[in-house]
């Protein structure tokens, strides 16, 4: 999320699509040097679920970019973003599905 801090941000303050965000930073600040960005421990259980629920926040994020994409294409505009910042976004998520699906072939 450091690359293309644009395009993350205003996922990150979309009021309806954000949330599909907080799996994942559950899991990047378990161990986080400043405590207050720690969330609280995690069960085996619960990082099961966690999981579950990070892999359906990427498809919502994933969707998140296509659908901004599209509508620049079609020339409806899309509100504020890069598309350059949605593009390199989109992209992460991408190799991060790739990353996963290799791993678990």
């Amino acid at each position: 999320m450091h690359m293309r801090h644009d395009g993350w941000a205003e996922l990150m303050d979309d009021e309806e699509h954000g949330g599909c965000l907080v799996p994942m930073m559950m899991l990047f600040h378990e161990e986080d040097e400043d405590p207050e960005m720690r969330p609280e421990p995690i069960s085996p259980e619960k990082r099961e679920e966690v999981i579950a629920h990070m892999a359906a926040g990427l498809v919502q994020a994933y969707r998140y970019f296509r659908a901004r994409r599209e509508a620049r294409v079609d020339g409806q505009g899309a509100q504020g973003g890069s598309a350059v910042g949605d593009a390199a976004a989109e992209g992460v998520l991408v190799g991060i599905f790739q990353r996963r699906n290799t791993q678990f072939s």
